[in-house]
């Protein structure tokens, strides 16, 4: 289509950018500013997997790969687990046009052993040591004790009482007038309830927590 638009007259550069964009339906102009009209170089890496929990078990992972030049290109990561089953997973470059960082969410109640970034070298990476992230044998996926967490909790600020309890090994938060939910263990002292945005950090003395939602945080304190 290029060659019969563009017979016998002068196209330039752009021209040429356009009629492919055109082709494709995409708009590659990330791709024309990295490898024509610059010499920018790619290197994408892993910089952290970390497990999530869904009432008290493994669901899943998140895995954190940074951009570190200006180049983007598209995520490939494979993945395998501890039953040694691999999967691969694929990311568009749109991802990094606002972004230098993206969390790529994986479900799955096995453990993962190893993840993978571009795993055939089809990505001209300028650093392959960031490029492999390979389990420790722990994989973090123990979660703490939580009797000690147990109890009823209230606000100075908000009139309500929260009571957090153990229902078949989960934690289980219940507001004043509200039904329950279980909120996961996310890390150190932070459990979260992502379906309603809300984040709990206990104190390190677990006699009270920090509740944040939408921007707003109240401190609750355990009731003697």
């Amino acid at each position: 289509e290029y060659i019969k638009n563009w017979a016998y007259k002068h196209p330039t550069p752009i021209d040429f950018f356009r009629s492919m964009d055109n082709g494709t339906g995409e708009d590659l102009s990330w791709f024309w500013r990295g490898w024509f009209m610059n010499s920018w170089k790619v290197d994408q890496s892993i910089t952290e997997v970390k497990p999530f929990m869904k009432e008290a078990r493994l669901a899943g992972y998140t895995i954190k790969v940074n951009n570190l030049e200006k180049m983007p290109m598209p995520i490939i990561l494979q993945i395998k687990l501890k039953s040694g089953k691999t999967e691969t997973i694929k990311v568009p470059v749109d991802v990094w046009m606002k972004n230098t960082s993206w969390l790529v969410r994986y479900n799955t109640t096995e453990e993962i052993k190893e993840v993978i970034l571009d795993p055939e070298k089809l990505i001209p990476d300028g650093n392959a040591q960031n490029n492999k992230w390979v389990s420790d044998g722990n994989n973090g996926v123990s979660t703490p004790n939580i009797d000690g967490l147990l109890g009823t909790y209230s606000s100075a600020a908000i009139p309500i009482k929260i009571k957090l309890s153990k229902v078949d090994g989960a934690l289980m938060a219940q507001a004043t007038g509200q039904p329950m939910f279980a909120l996961t263990f996310d890390s150190g002292n932070k459990y979260i309830f992502e379906e309603g945005g809300i984040e709990v950090e206990f104190s390190t003395d677990k006699t009270g927590f920090t509740l944040s939602q939408g921007g707003s945080s109240f401190v609750f304190t355990k009731d003697k």
